[in-house]
């Protein structure tokens, strides 16, 4: 039985070969860096895990993830397949390529369909543990830190801070927010009624609510995925069917020389 090394392909299906070797290559490649982009993803959520935050944005990161190591695993057995011939192993690998486009498409589509869904919850979680800033030192703390690192007030933006009694001094209508807010730390910087002109507010706080900040940032990057996904799936339809021409190739070419 002659060995599938030594099968002599076609100068068309050489070039398909060449094609196959490549992509999964930079298949590879692409998997790992959305391996890295979902635990990247996990780790900016984690920075405000005591934050209540929609489900959805966990869920994206995970299958993220779970998409990376997967690509990276079967852009492996496509090369592997490519290089030795293996009829085997270019039809498990064409059959978990289409898989691993079914889940991109998905993830795109979930991502695009869940955006005010998303929004809406986030803003119930941020009201909620803005109430919770006085008496829940772990709210508060993270509170600080997301306006202090994002340069924001408030969940809308930085009045919403005069509808709740936020430390034991003040009421709702004496129009201050917490210091995390103060864009340079001063006496009395966050003390917004001392600022007679609303204009002047920019000049000592942030203004820009939390809640835009949050969802801007990850839709642009979760936007920037999906888009990516997208046409790395449109490859992946033309890595499928060069598989599928090539390892039937093969088969051919060592059925006729084994006979």
């Amino acid at each position: 039985m002659a060995s599938l090394r030594r099968i002599v392909v076609s100068p068309l299906m050489q070039v398909v070969r060449t094609f196959l070797i490549i992509f999964n290559i930079l298949f590879w490649i692409s998997g790992f860096c959305l391996f890295v982009i979902g635990i990247w993803a996990t780790a900016q959520l984690n920075k405000y895990e005591e934050i209540p935050r929609p489900n959805h944005y966990d869920g994206v990161a995970i299958v993220l993830i779970i998409i990376g190591l997967l690509m990276a695993i079967i852009g492996l057995c496509g090369c592997w397949g490519a290089l030795k011939k293996n009829v085997f192993l270019l039809k498990i690998y064409s059959c978990f390529l289409g898989v691993v486009i079914i889940c991109e498409i998905n993830v795109a589509s979930a991502g695009y369909a869940y955006r005010s869904k998303i929004k809406r919850a986030l803003s119930s979680g941020l009201n909620k543990t803005m109430k919770a800033y006085k008496n829940e030192i772990i709210f508060r703390g993270a509170w600080n830190e997301m306006q202090e690192k994002l340069h924001c007030c408030g969940n809308r933006n930085y009045s919403d801070w005069f509808k709740v009694e936020w430390n034991e001094v003040v009421t709702p209508k004496n129009r201050t927010v917490p210091i995390s807010c103060c864009k340079d730390i001063t006496n009395g910087c966050n003390n917004v009624a001392n600022i007679k002109n609303d204009t002047l507010v920019n000049r000592y706080i942030y203004t820009v609510g939390c809640h835009g900040v949050i969802t801007d940032f990850f839709r642009q990057k979760f936007l920037a995925v999906a888009c990516s996904a997208l046409v790395i799936a449109l490859t992946q339809i033309f890595a499928i069917a060069g598989a599928i021409c090539f390892y039937n190739h093969v088969k051919k070419k060592s059925n006729y020389e084994h006979m």
